[in-house]
């Protein structure tokens, strides 16, 4: 894997917690037209993620914690989703 692409993965995986951490601190403070563009944000960057990261490990223990963080995030959120849709 050359460096450009590590880059590449690493930035993907910040950005993607970075779009997490805003669209529940959104949603803390109620503010629903954020909410809405966030949704759309985490659910392009499940998207890359998926593709990049599917087919093999990371072989940086900090990269594979920051991915395994991103599912958690993606559960929770997926949990929220669904939970805002039976609650309203």
């Amino acid at each position: 894997m050359n460096t450009k692409t590590k880059a590449f993965q690493t930035g993907l995986l910040i950005v993607s917690i970075l779009v997490f951490i805003g669209y529940f601190l959104s949603l803390y403070k109620g503010n629903d037209n954020n909410i809405s563009n966030y949704n759309l944000l985490i659910l392009i960057f499940a998207c890359f993620n998926t593709t990049l990261y599917s087919k093999e490990k990371l072989q940086n223990k900090a990269l594979n914690i920051l991915a395994k963080l991103n599912c958690v995030l993606l559960v929770i959120w997926a949990i929220t989703i669904v939970v805002q849709i039976f609650a309203g």
